[in-house]
C-alpha cells in the first residue's frame, strides 16, 4: 500500500471551485451602480460563513470605495451556491 497524495487534487478541485464561484458573483455585479474616481484597479474582501445547508451567511466586505463595497455584497446574496456548484 502507497500513501495518497491527495494535495495535488484537492488543488486543483479548489481552483475550479474558486473560479466558477467568482464567475458566479460576477454575474450578479452590476457595474453600473460604482462610480470609480481614478484609474487602476480596485477591489474588496468578501468574507463570509458556509452554513450548514450550504447557504451563505454572515457576510463582510470591506475595501476602498464604498460603492463597489456595497455592489459585491449585493452580488455575493444573489448567489445561490446550492444550486449554482
Amino acid at each position: 500500500d502507497y500513501p495518497i497524495d491527495l494535495s495535488q487534487k484537492i488543488s486543483t478541485a479548489w481552483f475550479g471551485l474558486k473560479r466558477t464561484f467568482k464567475k458566479l458573483i460576477m454575474k450578479n455585479f452590476d457595474t453600473s451602480k460604482v462610480t470609480y474616481k481614478k484609474i487602476g484597479r480596485i477591489s474588496t474582501v468578501i468574507v463570509f460563513v458556509v452554513q450548514k445547508d450550504c447557504s451563505l451567511g454572515d457576510f463582510s466586505v470591506s475595501g476602498e470605495n464604498k460603492q463597489f463595497n456595497k455592489e459585491a455584497l449585493n452580488a455575493i446574496k444573489k448567489v445561490d451556491v446550492t444550486s449554482s456548484l
